[in-house]
């Protein structure tokens, strides 16, 4: 969907060049989490709190990440008529 906005409005690619950077950071936030996980699990030393404090960081990061995908692409969305989206 992203090549397809930019196409449709350039004005897009700075918001576009930011979002798919931070798909990354989330990416590297769910792996934090799944090591977290699997640590908890086979490690009865492992406590919950890794995990707990995992899931708070990618709370915070994934939403922060929506918000901004949000607030920068509902309106292009809504006027753009770039179809299949």
């Amino acid at each position: 969907m992203f090549p397809r906005l930019v196409r449709a409005d350039p004005a897009l690619a700075p918001v576009v060049e930011r979002l798919e950077r931070e798909h990354h950071d989330v990416a590297a936030v769910l792996e934090d989490v799944d090591r977290a996980l699997v640590a908890m699990v086979s490690d009865a030393g492992a406590g919950v709190d890794a995990v707990r404090r995992a899931f708070d960081t990618l709370a915070d990061v994934l939403l922060a990440h929506l918000d901004y995908e949000e607030s920068q692409l509902v309106g292009p969305l809504n006027t753009l008529s770039i179809g299949g989206i």
